[in-house]
């Protein structure tokens, strides 16, 4: 035998505890006036199936409070250590899968930007600096024209 009840049943039920509520209201039971009400007391018609006893309370929750900022400076020192993934957007070029099938070594693909324009650096995905590409002693390297303001601007 199964400890579910049928959506038949469930139905019934449902039906019984909005009728005790509308009931309540009538009688002029406020909110905080509330009463337990189980299935043994609610009214039973003739040829209905008993139910087996179920509670039902009514449970409070405190109001919830505004959360107000801390306005002395927090020391940032502890994300120093955090990890982030940083890249750099030289360009952009749009291949076709015939292209991109021919490509072997030596291939040269034709980036949108110019050489010496400005680069945007991303800090995990977001824009977060704008500068320029640099070689210094055969490696590449970045020099930081802007922080946030201008790389925002080119991203709208």
């Amino acid at each position: 035998m199964s400890s579910f009840l049928s959506q038949e049943e469930i139905e019934q039920l449902m039906n019984k505890l909005n009728n005790d509520v509308v009931n309540a209201a009538k009688d002029g039971q406020t909110a905080s006036e509330e009463k337990e009400v189980t299935i043994a007391e609610a009214p039973k018609k003739s040829g209905e199936k008993e139910l087996p006893m179920q509670e039902v309370e009514f449970v409070r929750f405190p109001e919830l409070e505004e959360v107000r900022p801390r306005s002395e400076k927090r020391d940032l020192r502890v994300f120093r250590s955090v990890p982030v993934k940083l890249s750099m957007d030289l360009g952009e070029a749009v291949l076709n899968i015939r292209d991109v099938l021919s490509l072997q070594k030596g291939s040269i693909i034709k980036l949108d930007k110019l050489a010496g324009e400005n680069v945007v650096i991303r800090l995990n995905g977001k824009p977060f600096a704008m500068g320029e590409v640099v070689v210094i002693n055969d490696n590449f390297g970045f020099r930081v024209a802007g922080i946030g303001t201008s790389t925002e601007k080119e991203q709208a």
